[in-house]
C-alpha cells in the first residue's frame, strides 16, 4: 500500500508542478544600416541555448562557453552581400530577462560600400535541436522593410535591394 500511495504522489509532484520552459522556441534578428556598417542584432532564449550546446554556466564570463556559442551562431548565421559571404564582426553579448525568459542577445556588424544589391541571410539556429524553431528577421535597411521567417524547411531568404 506504501508503495501505491509513493507513485500516486510522485505522479501527482510532476502534474502540478510548474514547467519553467517556455512555450515556443523562437530567435528574433533585427538588421539595420547606420552609413556604411549593417548591424545583426540576435535574441534567443538563454536556455534554449544551454540545452542545445550542453551549457550551464554562465556564457558571458566564461570563455570556453562563450566560444562555444560564439562559433556556433558563425556556423548557423551567415549572411552573403551581392553573392559574397561576410564576416560577421561580434560587437557586443548581454542577457536580458531573467529564469527562463531570460535572453542572450548578440549584436554583430558587417561593414560594406553601399552598392549592395541583393543581402541573402542564411538562419539555421537551433534547428537541429528544436523541431518547432522558428527565426524571424526584421530587416530595416537600405530604404527596405520586410519580415523573413525561417524554419528548419526553409532556412534562407534574401532581399532584393535595387
Amino acid at each position: 500500500m506504501d508503495y501505491k500511495n509513493l507513485v500516486i504522489f510522485c505522479c501527482l509532484f510532476f502534474v502540478y508542478t510548474p514547467s519553467y520552459s517556455h512555450a515556443f522556441y523562437v530567435s528574433l534578428c533585427n538588421v539595420y544600416n547606420e552609413e556604411s556598417t549593417l548591424y545583426f542584432s540576435i535574441r534567443m532564449f538563454k536556455n534554449d541555448v544551454e540545452d542545445a550546446l550542453l551549457i550551464k554556466k554562465d556564457i558571458i564570463t566564461n570563455e570556453d562557453e562563450k566560444e562555444k556559442v560564439l562559433s556556433y551562431v558563425s556556423k548557423n548565421f551567415t549572411v552573403k552581400l551581392n553573392s559574397t559571404t561576410q564576416v560577421m564582426v561580434l560587437e557586443k553579448i548581454n542577457y536580458e530577462g531573467e529564469d527562463y525568459t531570460e535572453t542572450i542577445n548578440l549584436k554583430y556588424s558587417i561593414n560594406h560600400t553601399n552598392n549592395v544589391d541583393k543581402v541573402e541571410i542564411e538562419n539555421r539556429l537551433l534547428f537541429g535541436f528544436f523541431d518547432d524553431q522558428t527565426n524571424i528577421v526584421y530587416f530595416s535597411a537600405f530604404d527596405k522593410e520586410k519580415t523573413l521567417t525561417y524554419n528548419r524547411f526553409f532556412e534562407k531568404n534574401w532581399i532584393e535591394i535595387k
